[in-house]
């Protein structure tokens, strides 16, 4: 899965590098526990293989990947347009999938109540969701995401035509 992640990776722009727990805990002090992280400049991603190999973080690729598509045009938001973004997003999702992934933003990242309509791991948690097998795919509400996804990635300026919801 990695391989895939970093020639898509690279498509656009962002280096990934896979390195050990102690090389992470240097770059990123602090967060050696960590299965991976972006640079701060949004240009490399970095996956942590010791702990992605032993907590079984089969998405950590993808969910770096995104973070380097979406994360520094995500920051340039203001808080009100975070918030209907993320408020528009959340609407699209039925139950299941909402509860899904404030689930995962919960006990992933703590983050919880108005929080969850101002982060970017809203994104990326769902994305964890449909990779790690939590949310299975359904047209109907995966359809209404794709044009969603289609209007968040242009508006970052990330051009990619999704051929079908399942993409």
């Amino acid at each position: 899965r990695l391989e895939g992640t970093k020639e898509a990776a690279e498509e656009i722009g962002i280096k990934q590098e896979e390195v050990s727990k102690k090389e992470f805990g240097k770059l990123f002090p602090g967060e050696e526990n960590s299965d991976g992280a972006i640079s701060k400049d949004g240009k490399t991603s970095y996956v942590n293989r010791d702990v992605a190999r032993e907590t079984g973080a089969i998405g950590v690729g993808s969910h770096e990947l995104l973070h380097g598509i979406i994360g520094n045009s995500y920051q340039k938001l203001g808080k009100e347009e975070k918030v209907k973004l993320n408020t528009e997003f959340l609407n699209l999702l039925g139950s299941k999938e909402k509860q899904a992934i404030l689930t995962r933003l919960a006990g992933s990242y703590g983050i919880t109540g108005d929080k969850v309509f101002e982060t970017e791991e809203l994104f990326t948690a769902f994305s964890d969701e449909i990779v790690d097998g939590g949310l299975s795919f359904n047209e109907g509400v995966f359809g209404k995401i794709k044009n969603t996804v289609h209007k968040v990635l242009n508006k970052f300026g990330y051009r990619k035509e999704f051929e079908s919801a399942r993409q």
